[in-house]
């Protein structure tokens, strides 16, 4: 397996506004796979070291 790294900037427009943009070293289509495939939503929304059943 091998890990890939990307960036992110966080922005604060506002008192009530987070604003979040992301770039990924990856291909676009296993970017789109994993924010709409929801088994693989699950396994991107774990914290490291958590447990999940």
């Amino acid at each position: 397996m091998s890990t890939r790294h990307g960036s992110a900037t966080v922005v604060l427009p506002s008192d009530t506004r987070i604003l979040i943009a992301r770039s990924f070293d990856a291909p676009a289509a296993l970017i789109f796979r994993a924010l709409t495939e929801p088994e693989l939503v699950g396994i991107r929304g774990r914290a490291v070291g958590s447990l999940r059943d």
